[in-house]
């Protein structure tokens, strides 16, 4: 799947933590694009989540970050 906005690369991270099983409580934050990728932030719970999506779809890597989550 080839991504090409914000809100495709959003939906790659969504269904990921569906597979994942954190669907819950999932609220999209931030979306940028940086280096060649999709940047994503997503509030997950109690926590903020960082992924990097490249252009086929695949989420490259993801982080937990170190500041209390807030509403979008």
């Amino acid at each position: 799947m080839a991504v090409r906005s914000a809100g495709e690369a959003s939906e790659v991270v969504r269904q990921f933590l569906e597979r994942m099983g954190w669907s819950l409580f999932v609220f999209p934050r931030r979306a940028e694009r940086a280096d060649g990728r999709w940047v994503i932030e997503m509030v997950v719970g109690m926590k903020v989540m960082q992924f990097e999506v490249d252009d086929e779809g695949q989420i490259v890597s993801y982080r937990t970050m170190d500041e209390p989550s807030a509403p979008p």
